[in-house]
């Protein structure tokens, strides 16, 4: 059996609950740490989902708009020539002669 030298007092069960806690909670700090860099990698993921899905929600925006642009300029387009064409209507009911080449439509589709 091994003596202890004078004035030291050996107490294991002090000394393992010490060194057991110390693990505990550096295990506690380690898995924080990582929990922490996951974290930052998921947020930085996230963020790269977000700018992406509102890239393809502003080209899909985009794409509507210009859609809708070319629509409306179609649109105005034909009311023009829909006027051009009453215009130059109103000028042949006066003159008797239609004016055809005034038409820019009509004057194209012959």
């Amino acid at each position: 059996m091994i003596t202890p030298s004078v004035g030291a007092v050996i107490r294991p069960s002090v000394s393992l609950s010490k060194l057991s806690h110390l693990e505990k909670q550096e295990k506690v700090e380690t898995d924080m740490q990582l929990k922490g860099q996951l974290d930052v990698r998921e947020r930085a993921q996230c963020d790269q989902v977000k700018i992406q899905t509102d890239v393809v929600i502003n080209n899909r925006t985009n794409r509507k708009n210009t859609l809708y642009e070319n629509e409306l300029s179609y649109a105005d387009s034909t009311i023009r020539s829909l006027e051009d064409f009453r215009v130059a209507q109103y000028q042949s009911d006066r003159t008797g002669v239609l004016n055809v080449k005034s038409l820019p439509v009509l004057s194209q589709c012959m």
